[in-house]
């Protein structure tokens, strides 16, 4: 870690909840220039990016010859080296979402050996882990994780690989409990992403007969299929209310439902709100979702007016009181857009970020769960584990945080 300033950054290589804009935006207001680039570009994601490969290098058709392919791996190929020459030449510092610019994460190793300086923002599934969540929340009374329960060696693999060398190699690592029951290497608290509030409009009105919104972006993910049955269940108790499904919308097209609503019910068992959550604080609406900080050990602030609910009994009873209360409603929905900017305005989280980076500021959680309580599945994923602990134990940090032996197979 150095003390020097940041003077450009690049940000990439996939845009999750459309968090490049957001740290653009970011970066910029407290005087960082700013390269990015996406692999690809989803509709839901919106803001601009420098560079979005699958743009500039449409896939063929399935139906494409040989010759064809390989023209177009060529031409890929040759796109992403200049980006990454750009990169390397105008930036110091480089901020990876979800993964870097080669699939093995060779070239975090290259950008170090370049003395450029490394942060590593995680998002939840490209490091969390359902054998390790499900032990990690047992200890809280909270339920397994609803998904994933087919994985195997194949799937731990990449996501070990990119947790490690992230741990290994980057100056600052960015996550959050619920997402890294896997992590050894402290890190900064993720909840504090940043949400661009200019692109939401403020529109906190509550109306008698409420209209909920569920808008998924997984079915399976979210519990789609119990909330739905709740708002059955309500219905047939005869409460007065309307919902609003959406199907991953083009964000502009997103926006303009969000004003329309009142209340949003957007997952089942998450243990942090997501950016459909802060989106709807930002438009001064009702979220319903998420823990209390007495359920599970995060930084969730007092200030936050989510209704919790993550099992299908909170959300039903949430909703039982919510729908016929307008002026709770009116209240909470009041309350949200303040949150939002006081928690996730860009330029203060970006500054946050940048104060780590040059080293003003130490990390907010030290994980313990994987070195001291963690039990691997199989003989064959000890070795997976044991492979990954290798990759960080010559890391500056790892011997101040991890006390060496063996506990159940992994080797520490």
């Amino acid at each position: 870690m150095t003390d020097k300033k940041v003077r450009k950054v690049f940000i990439g290589c996939t845009d999750i909840a459309s968090l490049i804009h957001d740290f653009t935006v970011g970066f910029k207001a407290n005087g960082v220039d700013v390269f990015s680039m996406v692999f690809e570009r989803a509709p839901i994601q919106w803001g601009q990016c420098d560079v979005e490969l699958g743009a500039l290098a449409p896939a063929p058709s399935p139906d494409a010859s040989p010759t064809e392919f390989s023209a177009w791996q060529q031409h890929r190929a040759a796109l992403l080296q200049a980006v990454w020459d750009r990169a390397v030449d105008e930036c110091d510092t480089f901020l990876f979402i979800w993964n870097s610019f080669l699939d093995d994460y060779s070239d975090i190793i290259e950008l170090k050996r370049r003395g450029k300086r490394i942060v590593w923002w995680f998002m939840g599934s490209d490091c969390r882990w359902k054998a390790a969540y499900d032990q990690d929340v047992a200890r809280y009374g909270i339920a397994p994780l609803h998904y994933d329960a087919t994985l195997t060696e194949a799937d731990l693999l990449p996501r070990l690989l990119r947790l490690r060398t992230a741990e290994a190699f980057a100056d600052v690592v960015v996550n959050t409990p619920s997402q890294c029951s896997m992590a050894l290497r402290p890190y900064l608290d993720g909840l504090h992403s940043p949400v661009d509030i200019t692109r939401y409009p403020h529109v906190p009105e509550q109306r008698e007969r409420p209209v909920l919104l569920h808008a998924p972006s997984s079915t399976e993910k979210k519990g789609t299929g119990e909330i739905l049955a709740v708002f059955d269940e309500l219905r047939a108790e005869g409460l007065s209310f309307d919902v609003q499904l959406l199907d991953r919308l083009p964000h502009e097209q997103a926006l303009e439902v969000y004003g329309q609503v009142d209340v949003l019910v957007g997952q089942l068992g998450a243990l942090a709100l997501g950016k459909q959550d802060r989106e709807l604080m930002a438009c001064g609406k009702v979220v319903v979702g998420g823990p209390t900080s007495e359920t599970y050990p995060q930084h969730w602030p007092a200030s936050c007016p989510a209704v919790p609910a993550m099992r299908v009994d909170e959300l039903r009873t949430a909703l039982r009181e919510l729908i016929p209360d307008v002026a709770r409603r009116r209240e909470l929905a009041s309350r949200g857009r303040a949150h939002i900017i006081d928690r996730h305005d860009p330029k203060r989280t970006v500054g946050r970020l940048l104060e780590a980076i040059e080293g003003q500021r130490t990390a907010d959680f030290v994980p313990d769960f994987f070195r001291h309580h963690f039990v691997p599945e199989s003989p064959e994923f000890t070795e997976l584990h044991n492979l990954g602990i290798t990759l960080t134990r010559e890391a500056s940090w790892y011997r101040q945080y991890i006390a060496p032996g063996m506990r159940d197979g992994l080797l520490f």
